[in-house]
């Protein structure tokens, strides 16, 4: 069941998914767009697909209020750990 949910994801979910995993599980859209290579603006229509998905979440950064942290949804990042060779 989880080798199809991740066939039917969008290339640009899977690029986000993996960076999460690999990136202790948050990143900045800013961070995304620039490791993506395209606008802040695809990244945030994506952002809004995978967060519709349960895939991911965004939130306030503690840190500095005008910036917002994107986060890998805990259970999500438990179902696909296997994604990233350090985590198998």
């Amino acid at each position: 069941p989880m080798n199809a949910e991740i066939s039917r994801m969008a290339s640009g979910e899977l690029f986000v998914l993996y960076h999460l995993l690999t990136h202790d599980g948050q990143a900045s859209p800013k961070e995304l767009s620039r490791e993506m290579m395209v606008s802040t603006a695809r990244v945030a229509a994506l952002l809004n697909n995978m967060e519709s998905k349960s895939l991911v979440r965004r939130f306030p950064d503690p840190a500095d209020s005008r910036k917002v942290i994107v986060e890998l949804i805990r259970i999500q990042k438990k179902l696909l750990g296997c994604l990233a060779p350090r985590n198998c």
